[in-house]
């Protein structure tokens, strides 16, 4: 059962779900999730409407890598 406190690595390719995301977004795991991994969480929470920024540190970057995947 994965916990938000263990670390992904680049090899460890395991399916996010969206539980396992919201996990990571609500006790500030991001530092723990790989590039291609925080993106797919953050579209996937963004489009089921779990996206609350409360988070200052995260709150410009998470802004700015949603728009970058839209303008794709």
């Amino acid at each position: 059962m994965g916990e938000a406190g263990e670390n992904l690595k680049d090899h460890e390719r395991k399916e996010l779900d969206q539980e396992r995301c919201h996990k990571f977004y609500v006790e500030d795991g991001w530092y723990r999730l790989e590039g291609t991994q925080r993106v797919h969480c953050l579209l996937m929470l963004w489009n089921a409407g779990l996206l609350y920024i409360t988070h200052k540190a995260y709150n410009s970057a998470i802004l700015r890598t949603l728009e970058h995947q839209e303008l794709r």
